[in-house]
């Protein structure tokens, strides 16, 4: 009976051998099952192998002296496991024990009301929650705040990196600038993505490629040893340097935000060009944005998406159509107050009057000009010969079509539609539309001897990885589209303009000045409902300077009620000074300079007084930004070609910041230091240098503190 029951387990045995190796053999044959069919080495295959993303560095956004406009920062997620339920380490619990910690002690540092956190905690209890999450006040934390919260020692408390775009000057040439922002397709899958301005134009230069990584892990997903598979490498974003400079750039931002809020206005631009290049060196819209906040009241760009009637400004234009075809004697007189405009039968298709309907009785051309008068230009036209000859001239000026620079597309407006009258109507910037881009466009032609040059905003392009020069502006001019001996005819016009007694340009003068400032005026109807507003008009000025040889452009509108008041000239006289001192600065030999110090190094992670032993040795002067012993930024950036005696700015990663003493110092370096130290800088006065200061030095500042600072010289 036993021999029998050997032998039955023995013939078991041998079934079970021989089904075990036939099941092999099928699955190395079909990689399927035999018994079930379930495939086997698929699902060995996805077990084995992960994949995860390498994420590449979005590029970097700088000004045109090497301030980071946009970047790349490392951010932090706050997560509180509240669930007691939650396994601990030992006697170590894993979830959140310490309420008073997080409500008094955490708060603070991530600038959330006591009273709301332990709202929403207490929420999060009643409704058993597993974790506790903090919205917009928990989702985006520096390096600091979490480091800071770390040392609390709070059980409970995690963090999760988070990928973000940070704009470090704030509300800066927002327009040209644009935003990106964080898209997460997956936990595995996060991406920044540009939504407008440059930002968008350019995202896939700027974001570059991804690289990843492909590793063998076991049945509980832990990677095994040795097993990477598969190692590449991102490719970084490419670098972008914007025309832009950043001290002018906030001059500008300044004087719009202060001026056109207190006129009232409802829209206004005003960008400065480098006349004989094309460089924008400031673009500022009101109302703007901050694109970290993205507080957006209007996505169109004013300076080159908002068509409008423009008004007189548009009247040199004629002027030098007429001079460059002989059809021109500034010294005839005329009779100024109204015009009839007639057809060739006799028949009066419309009556135009002067802006201020009476005119100036019998006066010259050349003074119809200072005056802005609109019977001028009317009187003017009767006598072109080929209407569409002038209509010709108006479009290789760049007027009534679109184009695109530098990515942005510039509207076309409406031009003359071949009606007599608004044919009339169009020399005087009324029936058709430009934009402000087009108008300090097309002035360009009083700087450059005849030819126009193409404003633009990227300065280069740089590859993210390898730093070799992918792109660079190149200045473009038009041809010969009026002659030297018009140009000169014309600046002696808009010399008067701004310079005679009664010219409508003379409010922008600059008293005690040597910068002669040039150009003209212009004040056009708004279109609303079929009609024009009967209380809104656009208020618009190009400029010239200096009068002899013009080396700057600047070209400003806004739309808000008649009566002006300073507003204006308070932006335009601001600003002027600053423009002219930014274009010598670029035009300057800096190779002659002595005591130059090239490629500043970079100092980012290295310990604060090895940072500043460095700036001391190189004869620069340091400034320390926070108390901590390690640097998390710096300005200027590495690589930045620097000046003995410049301030170099290191912020560091302790939290206590306090008040340097200012005095002397400039109001780029004061902002440089605002940004830096997050507070808020109120600065008056019209000097060079800060001669006074409502914090004393020394004091230690809070997050968005205000603080006044004088400038005199």
């Amino acid at each position: 009976m036993k021999t029998n029951k050997i032998a039955y387990l023995a013939i078991a045995y041998m079934v079970v051998i021989a089904l075990i190796i036939a099941n092999v053999g099928y699955l190395m044959a079909t990689g399927k099952n035999l018994y079930s069919q379930g495939n086997i080495q698929a699902y060995a295959q996805n077990r084995a192998v992960k994949t995860t993303p390498v994420y590449s560095q979005r590029g970097t956004i700088y000004s045109s002296d090497g301030q980071i406009v946009a970047q790349d920062v490392t951010k932090y997620k706050l997560v509180v496991i509240i669930d007691a339920s939650r396994p601990g380490y030992g006697d170590t619990p894993s979830h959140l024990v310490d309420y008073d910690a997080l409500i008094n002690d955490v708060s603070v540092i991530i600038g959330m009301e006591p009273a709301k956190m332990k709202e929403k905690l207490q929420y999060s209890k009643d409704n058993n929650l597993y974790q506790m999450e903090f919205g917009s006040y928990g989702n985006s934390l520096s390096a600091i705040q979490k480091k800071q919260i770390e040392a609390l020692d709070i059980a409970g408390i995690e963090f999760s990196e988070v990928l973000s775009r940070n704009y470090p000057l704030g509300d800066f040439a927002s327009y040209v600038v644009g935003y990106a922002l964080n898209k997460y397709v997956s936990e595995d899958d996060q991406k920044i993505v540009g939504e407008y301005g440059i930002e968008k134009t350019y995202n896939d230069l700027l974001a570059g490629v991804n690289g990843y990584e492909s590793y063998q892990v076991d049945t509980s997903g832990y990677v095994l040893p040795g097993g990477i598979i598969e190692d590449v490498e991102p490719e970084n974003g490419d670098i972008i340097n914007l025309t832009i400079d950043s001290s002018l750039q906030r001059d500008l931002d300044t004087l719009m935000e202060e001026n056109l809020s207190g006129a009232g206005a409802t829209l206004g631009s005003c960008v400065i060009i480098e006349a004989k290049t094309g460089r924008i060196l400031a673009q500022s819209n009101y109302p703007s944005y901050n694109p970290n906040d993205r507080n957006i009241e209007n996505y169109t760009n004013f300076l080159t998406e908002y068509p409008y009637e423009v008004g007189s400004i548009f009247k040199p234009f004629v002027y030098s159509y007429m001079i460059d075809n002989g059809l021109y004697n500034g010294e005839e007189l005329y009779q100024s107050g109204s015009y009839q405009v007639k057809t060739s039968s006799g028949k009066v298709t419309a009556t135009i009057r002067d802006w201020n309907n009476s005119g100036w009785g019998m006066i010259s051309f050349n003074e119809g000009l200072y005056r802005s008068s609109n019977t001028a230009i009317c009187n003017l036209l009767s006598r072109v010969p080929d209407h569409d000859d002038l209509v010709n001239f108006y479009k290789e000026l760049g007027f009534f079509q679109s184009s695109q620079v530098d990515g942005f597309d510039i509207t076309g407006g409406i031009g003359p539609n071949g009606e007599l009258t608004n044919f009339y109507t169009s020399g005087f910037g009324q029936g058709t539309t430009l934009t402000l881009y087009q108008l300090a466009r097309a002035y360009s032609i009083f700087a450059n001897d005849g030819k126009m040059i193409t404003p633009y905003w990227i300065d280069s392009i740089i590859d993210g990885d390898s730093s070799e020069v992918l792109y660079s502006a190149n200045t473009e001019y038009s041809n010969q589209l009026i002659s030297s001996d018009t140009v000169s005819k014309m600046k002696d016009l808009l010399y008067r303009v701004t310079h005679f007694e009664y010219g409508t340009g003379a409010r922008y003068q600059i008293d005690d000045s040597e910068i002669t400032i040039i150009g003209k005026t212009g004040t056009g109807q708004i279109a609303e409902n079929g009609g024009y507003s009967s209380d809104e008009y656009s208020h618009s000025f190009v400029g010239l300077f200096p009068y002899e040889d013009p080396e700057i452009i600047i070209a400003f509108c806004y739309l808000g009620e008649y009566a002006t008041g300073s507003w204006p000239d308070n932006i335009i006289k601001g600003i002027t000074p600053a423009a002219y001192n930014t274009v010598h600065k670029y035009q300057e030999d800096t190779t002659s300079i002595e005591g130059m110090v090239n490629t500043l190094p970079s100092f980012v992670n290295q310990s604060t007084g090895f940072a500043t032993s460095q700036i001391g040795e190189s004869k620069l002067e340091a400034v320390v930004v926070g108390n901590g012993s390690t640097v998390v930024s710096q300005y200027p950036t590495a690589y930045t070609t620097v000046n003995v005696g410049d301030k170099i700015f290191v912020k560091t990663d302790g939290n206590e910041i306090a008040m340097p003493d200012v005095t002397g110092w400039s109001r780029k370096d004061i902002s440089t230091f605002a940004s830096m130290a997050n507070i808020s800088v109120n600065i008056k006065g019209d000097g060079q240098v800060a001669t006074s200061q409502s914090v004393a030095a020394n004091t230690v500042l809070t997050s968005g503190q205000s603080v006044e600072v004088v400038l005199g010289n």
